[in-house]
Parts: C-alpha cells; sequence; structure tokens
C-alpha cells in the first residue's frame, strides 16, 4: 500500500513540473505502461502498481526514495491523526495527498474536531502539505 501512496505523489509532482524542470526516472515507465490512463482520481498510481514488477530499477529506486522522504515528512502527523483520519476522511481514496488534503480543510475550519497530538503534529507540516490535482 505505502508504494502505491508514493507512485501517487510523484506522479502529482511530476504532473505539476514545467518542462524546464528536471524529470523523474518513472517519466517513461508512466508513458510505457499508463499512456491510456487519465490523470486523477489516482488513476495514475494504480496503473503503476499494476505494473510495480516492470518498472524500471531506476523508476523502483526513486520509489523508494520518495516514500523515505514522505513517511519522515508525513509520517508522525498521519499516524497522530490515525483515528480522525477514520472519522472524517474515511470516504477520501487511501491516498496520502488526498488525505492529507482532506485532514488540512478540516485544521482549518474545524480544528476543534482534531486531538491535542493530531492538531499538534499536524500543525508541523501544514505548510508542506501537496495539492491534490485532478
Amino acid at each position: 500500500m505505502k508504494i502505491i501512496l508514493i507512485i501517487l505523489l510523484i506522479f502529482i509532482s511530476s504532473c505539476s513540473t514545467n518542462e524546464n524542470s528536471k524529470k523523474s526516472p518513472c517519466d517513461v515507465d508512466a508513458r510505457k505502461f499508463c499512456s491510456q490512463v487519465t490523470p486523477g482520481d489516482g488513476r495514475l498510481g494504480d496503473c503503476m502498481a499494476e505494473h510495480k514488477n516492470e518498472i524500471s530499477k531506476e523508476c523502483s529506486v526513486h520509489i523508494q526514495n520518495e516514500f523515505a522522504l514522505h513517511d519522515e515528512k508525513f509520517g508522525p502527523a498521519m499516524t497522530a491523526c490515525t483515528s480522525e483520519h477514520m472519522n472524517y476522511c474515511a470516504d477520501v481514496k487511501k491516498y496520502s495527498a488526498r488525505r492529507l488534503n482532506c485532514m488540512k480543510k478540516i485544521y482549518l475550519s474545524n480544528p476543534e474536531k482534531l486531538s491535542n497530538q493530531c492538531r499538534s503534529e499536524f500543525s508541523k507540516i501544514i505548510g508542506i502539505v501537496p495539492p491534490v490535482f485532478d
């Protein structure tokens, strides 16, 4: 499941970069295996996960590195807010960027719904929660 979350995050960031920015090591694999997939709602992540045994070593390494960075940045808040995810974001597809944005909306509009520990951890990442594009 974790690899699917990272794949989605990679493609969200890849889709939002401009032509002058550095290409992702997964761009070739995405075009090769998922060129017919319409981006949004986790479809690229699902497609890449279906081909996880076929993607290049460079892409696999990139995904592992991205996962480590993601876990370092967002892991404590995601862990501290587990019950809040279940209570307020259960209808959100289980991809990190979407869950983080769901929690961000609650944090900004109804922080009293969050436990003290969740609020404390989420306050540390509020400025770096990635946007979601459909």
